[in-house]
């Protein structure tokens, strides 16, 4: 099983605080005792009569709520098969108001936090094994409100042993109907997991030593869920992800916080979380993006990174425990602060490459200028169009997929890959968007490690990769130096031949040779030479796309949000030339878009902060109207003249942005 690289190029075939805990019992008092004159039969009947409308006027009781101390943050901790971690990560969110602490006569108020605050973090909840009881009195008014009446729920009856037989009857067969119904049913709403779940639909559970769920039954549903096909799992994504980024807009019934219960399962969360879980589908069903909370933007970040860098998975919470709620915005300003905090660590340190960590200021000889940023933009614009060009040979470029993937041809130094890395880096520390075409897989290598490991022998940029991975570059074979080379795939591979019991093996083998052992060492000196600027926990937080967004820039275009950014100098935006250019702008194919942006940025992708983050600028140009548009780039200024009307403005810029020279352009 060998791989010879042929003379030919031939493309591939595309492949297919402290205080009473939160849980504890919410109770009117002792009902006043009857009086000694009432005693007698008739007394002891108005006494039980008396008790069991008291018994009637309270309400359920919350569930049990295990120690914090079997929660952990991240990784959280696994705790025994059948136990609940319950409402211990839930309750996280329920606070104790600080002046109430050491008062027992001022009230206690819990406060929950709608989802998208993130101002006020609270402390994990105690561990209610303490018993503590709380009174109503000391409850604040919108807590003695009475809990809104618990909707009915349907009636399910399927048991464990009957979804057992469902599911071995369904590996059996091939036909998951019946598994894929009770799941997509089960998780289809709060009312569904209820149902499903709790012990009996029509009991209230008054007490805080049971929450009522079946916890054997939750536990055996959520380990066949492993072993079900892609379709169900999706179902029941999409139910976690309903029940889960849903707001707290009003008072809640306790089945609600049972169905948080089930869906919040630490052990389960951390096989099937959200974030993984999505990823794990191909293509993921929901863009990682829509799992963002654009409200942790104006949090204190570094003190959530540090919290969570310094206490890892102890009780101490931090929102990068869940890192895929925190915007790419968000993860790029703890990258650069944390950066910024390690050079002045290391300031007294006789280390030159910690120089990499200040921010670049460029000067080029023979100009004068103060660099504001154009310069060093300048500066990248034309060092990176030089290191990709074709002919310097470290990169080849592949038209059909528009990307440029790492030589295979070995070299005796392959410290050029280094210094690329550290360029990318420098990009993103300096926030400068680069115009690299690098397939996505590039970034997951980058990630792998994301940190780099103290043991220099540990490979790295070693990752899992498969056909849509080597059908996002299309590699074609090439000659080396004009020779033919033959490769092992494995051991003694060139005695093995290929046949329909092995292809598969051969494929991946294939794939993985290209993408990871061929490249290995130019593509280590890459990812070192990008963490030499980079390093940083905070890289920990980051998926590969976010890496390619922190490096290119994000793809999609808003060009109303352009317009509404856009600053004039010479025009005012109420001109009728510059109304004709939105107006044309607006109209143009997305295509067209991408290269107005191009022209006049250097790059087709937009910044991590949108729009606005590239200060694009149209200035009036005083020149004929015969002349075409012209753009400096390092500003992201667009030089505009008067045009008649319309038409002329729309041929003139049409014939400007297709026909400017620039990278990745032939």
């Amino acid at each position: 099983m060998s791989l010879q690289s042929p003379p030919a190029a031939a493309e591939l075939p595309p492949g297919p605080g402290e205080g009473h805990p939160p849980g504890a019992e919410l109770s009117q008092g002792s009902a006043a005792a009857p009086s000694a004159e009432e005693g007698g039969e008739e007394g002891e009947e108005e006494e039980e009569g008396e008790k069991e409308k008291e018994k009637e006027k309270e309400g359920e009781k919350l569930p049990p709520i295990p120690s914090a101390s079997t929660a952990a943050a991240g990784g959280l901790e696994e705790g025994t098969k059948n136990q609940f971690s319950t409402f211990s990560n839930f309750i996280t969110t329920i606070n104790q108001k600080k002046e109430g602490i050491g008062n027992r006569n001022s009230p206690t108020q819990l406060v929950i936090p709608n989802i998208k605050n993130g101002r006020d973090l609270p402390p994990l909840c105690l561990d209610v094994r303490q018993k503590q009881r709380m009174s109503m009195d000391m409850l604040p008014q919108e807590l003695k409100a009475p809990f809104p009446p618990e909707p009915s729920l349907p009636i399910r009856t399927k048991t464990v042993k009957d979804f057992q037989d469902d599911m071995e009857k369904s590996k059996a067969s091939g036909d998951w109907k019946a598994v894929h119904n009770f799941y997509s049913t089960t998780f289809d709403s709060f009312l569904e997991i209820n149902a499903a779940f709790k012990k009996d639909t029509n009991s209230p559970f008054n007490t805080i030593e049971d929450s009522g769920i079946d916890a054997k039954f939750v536990n055996v549903v959520y380990d066949a869920l492993l072993n079900t096909p892609q379709d169900v799992q999706k179902s029941v994504l999409k139910g976690i992800i309903n029940g889960l980024l849903q707001e707290w807009t009003g008072p809640r019934t306790k089945d609600d916080l049972r169905a948080y219960c089930i869906l919040l399962q630490v052990r389960k969360i951390q096989v099937f979380n959200l974030n993984a879980a999505n990823s794990l589908i191909s293509p993921p069903i929901i863009s990682y993006t829509d799992f963002y909370n654009s409200t942790l933007d104006h949090i204190d970040l570094m003190e959530e990174y540090h919290n969570w860098q310094c206490y890892g998975n102890s009780h101490r919470f931090s929102f990068c425990q869940y890192p895929f709620i925190i915007s790419i915005a968000a993860k790029k300003v703890i990258i650069q602060r944390d950066s910024e905090q390690q050079m002045i660590s290391i300031a007294r340190l006789a280390r030159k490459k910690a120089d990499l960590k200040k921010k670049l200021k460029v000067t080029f000889v023979g100009e004068a200028g103060l660099d504001m940023g154009g310069l060093t933009k300048e500066w990248f614009l034309l060092l990176i169009r030089q290191i990709f060009h074709p002919d310097y040979g470290m990169f080849t470029y592949h038209k059909d997929s528009q990307c440029h993937w790492f030589s295979s041809f070995k070299c005796d130094n392959y410290s050029e890959f280094r210094l690329v890395g550290a360029l990318m880096g420098l990009a993103v520390y300096n926030s400068i968007t680069l115009d690299i075409r690098f397939p996505p897989c590039c970034y997951k290598k980058l990630l792998s490690p994301p940190i780099v490991p103290c043991d220099h022998n540990t490979l790295v940029g070693i990752c899992g990769v498969t056909l849509d991975d080597l059908f996002q570059i299309m590699p074609v074979f090439q000659e080396e130096f004009g020779v033919i080379k033959s490769y092992n795939l494995k051991p003694n591979g060139d005695k093995i031949p290929v046949t329909n019991r092995n292809r598969k093996e051969y494929v991946q083998l294939y794939v993985d040779f290209l993408l990871n052992k061929s490249i290995y060492k130019q593509f280590a000196a890459f990812y070192y030479g990008f963490h030499s600027v980079c390093a940083s926990y905070a890289l920990l937080l980051l998926r590969p796309e976010e890496v390619e967004i922190l490096v290119c820039g994000s793809p999609e275009l808003d060009m109303s949000a352009l317009q509404r950014s856009t600053q004039y100098e010479g025009y005012q935006k109420t001109d009728l030339t510059i109304r004709y250019f939105w107006d044309v702008v607006l109209g143009f194919s997305l295509d067209l878009q991408k290269k107005l942006l191009h022209f006049a940025t250097g790059s087709d992708r937009v910044p991590v902060g949108g729009m606005a983050d590239l200060n694009f600028k149209i200035s009036k140009s005083e020149t004929s109207t015969n002349w075409l548009p012209v753009a400096h780039t390092c500003f992201n200024q667009l030089c505009l003249p008067p045009y008649k009307n319309k038409k002329e403005l729309k041929q003139k810029l049409i014939i400007g942005i297709s026909n400017a020279e620039g990278f990745g352009l032939e």
